[in-house]
């Protein structure tokens, strides 16, 4: 399991925001990408992610079509800020995921092509 505390960190500083914004974006991040994961790929994230993430990947209905910029603009509603930062926020989240657990996050193509620089 990832250490919340180090996530959070991780995420603060290379996002330079706050540790409440990083934790809004951990959790705003995961649940939006983990709608378009298979089902295989959205077990292993939330059963990796510190309790406080784990819902939103979890809580999640139906897989969705891969759709990078329907997260972007998801991440950028839940977190009220605007889609630059949203696409900001998602690359240092998802990098962060990716250090802490390589392979965690298994992106479909379509979604990788988008959301990973």
């Amino acid at each position: 399991m990832i250490n919340h505390d180090d996530l959070v960190e991780v995420v603060r500083r290379r996002a330079d925001v706050d540790a409440d914004t990083a934790r809004a974006a951990i959790s705003a991040v995961t649940g939006a990408v983990a709608r378009h994961l298979h089902n295989e790929a959205r077990e292993r994230l939330a059963t990796s992610l510190p309790d406080t993430a784990r819902y939103a990947a979890t809580t999640l209905a139906d897989v969705e079509s891969p759709d990078g910029q329907e997260v972007l603009r998801d991440v950028a509603r839940q977190l009220d800020t605007a889609p630059r930062q949203a696409r900001h926020l998602t690359q240092v989240v998802l990098a962060a995921l990716d250090e802490a657990e390589p392979g965690l996050v298994d992106l479909p193509p379509d979604l990788r092509a988008v959301l990973v620089p």
